[in-house]
């Protein structure tokens, strides 16, 4: 049954679409309705969620195509969304362990170093005159 829906998907998306908008508005409507009879508006966000479901699943059905172009964006704005995250996670977790990495290559007492450095300033001098 799964390989005749996704032969049937490839053949004609826009069927998908509308059978995609019949699910929803049977859901939806359906949370709807049963909020309505018993008069329970409590739950502000399922009567947001049941009211939008129904405005999606409609224009699901009658406009198809615009549909599928909608969910492609929206899908492509996640996955890049998604993927600029998981990027800047393994950056930091790839600085952090540089960092503890880079502290056995630290020098504990560079007061020598100093030395070195006005030796070599002085001898740059000396040879320039």
């Amino acid at each position: 049954m799964s390989l005749v829906g996704a032969i049937i998907v490839f053949i004609r998306p826009k069927f998908l679409m509308i059978i995609m908008g019949i699910t929803i508005l049977y859901f939806s409507a359906e949370a709807l309705f049963k909020m309505i009879k018993s008069k329970s508006y409590q739950d502000k966000v399922k009567l947001l969620t049941s009211i939008a479901g129904l405005v999606f699943s409609i224009f699901c059905i009658f406009f198809s195509n615009g549909t599928m172009n909608l969910i492609i964006r929206l899908l492509g704005a996640v996955m890049m969304a998604i993927g600029c995250v998981c990027f800047y996670q393994y950056m930091q977790k790839s600085r952090k362990t540089d960092e503890s990495q880079m502290v056995e290559f630290k020098f504990e007492d560079n007061s020598d170093s100093d030395d070195i450095i006005i030796d070599i300033e002085e001898t740059k001098q000396e040879d320039i005159k």
